[in-house]
């Protein structure tokens, strides 16, 4: 075997990840952090900056308005980011003892990520989509 060229020999970063440096890059290509979503995912909920970063600006939510009469009713809002308060997922690498995080993947290019508290209320979705990063397209939280 030929030694790799300098230029092109793979770095070692932390959990893992393996960067080739050098590389050509493809016209108009967005160069993504991360491709692989669970790793994404911890990085991302630990992070309200990376959270920020990565979000749909404005960030579609939906909640429960528990106050709505005759009964609560399910309230849909466009938020920008500067009336967000970040960060707007919550920390998955916490799981566990409070809440559970379950990941589905509807396609290639789309996760859900439901989290469920055990006794405290908590119910939010979330959806991200690979456009062409991993993006936080939309929040539900069916908290209460």
């Amino acid at each position: 075997d030929m030694p790799m060229p300098a230029c092109r020999r793979p770095t070692r970063l932390a959990a893992g990840v393996i960067v080739l440096s050098a590389l050509p890059q493809l016209a108009g290509a967005e160069t993504c952090a991360y491709t692989d979503f669970d790793t994404f995912l911890q990085a991302f909920s630990a992070d309200p900056a990376l959270q920020q970063q990565y979000s749909a600006d404005p960030l579609p939510m939906s909640w429960l308005d528990m106050e709505a009469e005759p009964e609560p009713a399910e309230v849909s809002e466009d938020r920008p980011h500067s009336e967000l308060n970040w960060p707007v997922v919550v920390d998955v690498t916490t799981a566990g003892t409070d809440f559970t995080a379950e990941i589905t993947a509807p396609d290639e290019t789309s996760r859900t990520v439901t989290v469920n508290g055990t006794d405290n209320g908590l119910s939010e979705i979330y959806h991200f989509r690979a456009a062409p990063c991993w993006t936080l397209i939309r929040v539900e939280s069916n908290s209460t």
